[in-house]
């Protein structure tokens, strides 16, 4: 990616988000093959330069980078059951929410053929559930959990839960109703194979079909990372799996390229919006 755009991707990815519309229905954006681990793939998360994921369920648990095309670049052992694995935008580090401990860590680098952690404060027994998931949010400074319909926010500095949000009529099943992602204008969560769409009061605003409909491993392994809804999919009797990166924005790119002082919000978010697909191709 060009490090211009990248400069002007991270600066107005926020007012991307805030000014799209959602689309009716996820659409296909990015895919890369991947092998199906001891353990099963849980999570996935991207850092501006390459792909992680991890894996849960039963050890031994790994650690996987990738390069920006999905490309396999090493795996580590890792002694967490890991449910997310994230990327704080924030201060740049990466983040694992464990089943075991139902605590946080962050990632430390890695030794031999082991990546190291450590706990991070406030955070020790500290979600809704064991098997939730975390997103942080844009800024880096609150992270998120779901348990069917209520979401924590965090406060990443203290662990404190600082607000409790209600997915207005949100009931799902075994994991699905563990599952969530934010933009910092919407709220993520998952319904068989379609994304929720709510404000962030916890407001329905859309449902979005579309996702992988290999139910258990889209359930499990539901990422939201790079503006993109992630799930691992093995459907089809497939030796490899496939990582499937979903757009679930409006396709509203064609705007002409004004100032940005005197451009509507809307236009500029289509235009930058663009730019960020193009860059991704690149």
């Amino acid at each position: 990616m060009n490090c211009k755009i990248g400069i002007m991707l991270v600066l107005l990815s926020a007012s991307i988000a805030a000014a799209l519309p959602l689309a009716d229905a996820a659409t296909l954006e990015k895919s890369f093959n991947d092998s199906p681990y001891d353990a099963h793939l849980l999570s996935m998360t991207f850092d501006g330069t390459n792909y992680w994921t991890i894996t849960g369920g039963y050890a031994p648990f790994k650690v996987t980078k990738y390069d920006n095309a999905g490309n396999h670049i090493g795996q580590w052992t890792i002694a967490l059951d890991g449910r997310t694995i994230a990327h704080n935008p924030g201060d740049g580090k990466l983040y694992v929410k464990d089943y075991g401990t139902n605590s946080l860590y962050v990632l430390n680098g890695t030794s031999g053929s082991d990546y190291l952690y450590s706990a991070v404060p406030g955070f020790t027994n500290k979600f809704q559930d064991t098997q939730t998931k975390i997103a942080f949010s844009p800024d880096g400074l609150y992270l998120y959990d779901n348990a069917n319909g209520q979401v924590g926010k965090y406060e990443l500095a203290t662990g404190n839960m600082v607000e409790t949000i209600t997915l207005a009529g949100y009931s799902g099943g075994f994991p699905e109703a563990y599952q969530i992602g934010t933009d910092g204008t919407y709220l993520f969560s998952l319904k068989n194979s379609t994304v929720m769409a709510y404000n962030m009061s916890g407001s329905f605003v859309k449902a979005i079909p579309g996702l992988a409909n290999d139910l258990f491993y889209t359930q499990w392994s539901y990422s939201n990372t790079e503006s993109l809804i992630w799930v691992f999919d093995v459907a089809n009797g497939e030796q490899d799996g496939v990582w499937k990166g979903y757009d679930i924005y409006s396709e509203e790119t064609n705007a002409p390229m004004f100032p940005a002082a005197a451009m509507p919000l809307g236009i500029m978010a289509a235009t930058l919006l663009g730019a960020y697909r193009m860059a991704k191709k690149e």
